[in-house]
């Protein structure tokens, strides 16, 4: 599980391109869910779902079971062409049903 905090960007779309980026390395590693922590338009336009309470708890017990990753994420992602994330299921939900 990964905890999101406010992304921003200074060009226009760069954020939909670094959460693309974002859902498709995690979901490479096997990491069912990004917590963006709150419900927002944006978020619920890019495939976020809200899950209640008990079910995101449910998740969180499930997830802690699993190693981590250490050090630093540039040595682990490297870079990710734009183009390649062309068509990225962002719909994190949808993963949580099959992890």
């Amino acid at each position: 599980m990964f905890f999101g905090e406010s992304m921003f960007s200074g060009a226009s779309g760069g954020s939909k391109i670094a959460l693309a980026a974002l859902a498709s390395t995690l979901h490479g590693w096997g990491w069912a869910l990004i917590d963006a922590q709150v419900e927002n338009p944006h978020l619920l336009r890019m495939g976020a779902e809200h899950l209640p309470r008990a079910a995101f708890l449910e998740h969180v017990r499930h997830a802690v079971r699993h190693d981590g990753r250490e050090g630093p994420w540039t040595q682990a992602v490297g870079r990710l062409p734009a183009r390649r994330l062309a068509g990225v299921n962002t719909n994190f939900a949808s993963w949580a049903r099959h992890a």
